[in-house]
């Protein structure tokens, strides 16, 4: 097991899925852990189960599709946290299904906003503190999308390749 003891993480999308065994681990790994989602809900359970295993979790509801969300975000874990984020991992994803020809504008618009400037928006919330300190990790999960296209997931696969490039 890796050891992140006194580290400080936020890992997005964490109320489910990959996100949330990514928060899991880190909180094993000895991580406080902000399990950031727009699920409440989800997140909640999430945070209550971190913490029955005996880590270090908090709740943090965002909406990584609007920049003030992230950078409110970001000035609470630096606030709370002296200044400190040691690893950053954007997560938050959504996909959709439909080809080039079938995919509405608006649906392309909302992967773009939550896949794409959504990692942007934190990143640029929370870099210059790592860069202040010459410290931390700033890791953002695309997809096998986002190497190779996927059939009928057009929108999905450009956001992907936008966050791998």
């Amino acid at each position: 097991m890796f050891s992140l003891q006194h580290k400080v993480t936020i890992v997005t999308g964490s109320a489910s899925g990959i996100g949330a065994a990514i928060a899991e681990s880190f909180a094993r790994a000895g991580a406080l852990v902000y399990v950031a989602d727009c699920n409440e809900a989800g997140g909640a359970a999430m945070v209550g189960k971190i913490g029955d295993q005996g880590g270090q979790a908090r709740l943090a509801v965002v909406d990584i599709a609007k920049e003030a969300d992230c950078q409110a975000l970001a000035q609470r874990v630096l606030a709370e946290n002296g200044n400190r984020c040691d690893v950053l991992v954007n997560n938050a994803g959504v996909g959709h299904v439909g080809s080039i020809l079938t995919t509405e504008p608006d649906d392309l618009e909302r992967l773009w906003q939550i896949n794409v400037k959504g990692a942007y928006y934190l990143n640029r919330a929370i870099l210059p503190a790592m860069i202040a300190r010459r410290a931390g990790s700033s890791i953002n999960l695309a997809s096998v999308a986002g190497v190779m296209g996927m059939e009928a997931r057009f929108a999905y696969t450009v956001t992907k390749h936008a966050v791998g490039g």
